[in-house]
């Protein structure tokens, strides 16, 4: 089944991680586009999966809809966001720049792409080492409710990713195993 997807035509100067306001007219078309990704299951068998290009969500709180659409960097080929706000400034996570702080620059990897709902409430489930936490072990003081709406990322099959939202201006990232 053919999804529509909408994709953002912007002219950046510069493909810096960091929030610019834009003057020129930002346009958005409606096309129809696929994505469609291939792995292997356990069973050696393929299994297709497919990923949105993009999601609507409020990100920053203001009640307009902002758009985050999976880009990739024409020079080093790693895939990464454009956060186009609806007061048509934009910022751009990824495309071979350390995502919020993760140790990765590159979200090629991320299978779902779903928006995570404003007041749902995460919390991190690894320690500082790396180990996996019991949720039921997790004090209700470490659980964080979403201020706004978020982006969900994780790997298909696989216990890895996280959410990325926005909280008073900052990036921010709960691990999500």
């Amino acid at each position: 089944m053919r999804s529509i997807f909408v994709l953002a035509t912007i002219t950046l100067s510069t493909l810096a991680s960091c929030r610019k306001e834009h003057t020129e007219n930002i346009s958005i078309k409606e096309t129809i586009e696929e994505k469609t990704d291939s792995i292997k299951t356990a069973e050696n068998t393929e299994d297709i999966y497919k990923r949105p290009n993009y999601i609507i969500a409020d990100l920053d709180g203001d009640k307009l809809q902002d758009s985050v659409i999976i880009i990739t960097d024409p020079v080093n080929k790693k895939e990464g966001f454009r956060i186009v706000y609806a007061n048509k400034t934009t910022d751009t996570i990824g495309m071979g720049r350390e995502v919020v702080g993760q140790g990765f620059d590159d979200i090629s990897w991320a299978g779902i792409f779903e928006k995570a709902p404003k007041g749902e409430k995460y919390v991190n489930n690894v320690d500082e080492n790396g180990e996996f936490i019991d949720i039921e072990e997790i004090p209700e003081k470490d659980w964080i409710t979403l201020p706004n709406d978020a982006i969900y990322i994780h790997m298909v099959e696989s216990c890895g990713g996280g959410i990325i939202y926005l909280d008073k201006g900052e990036y921010k990232w709960i691990q999500q195993e």
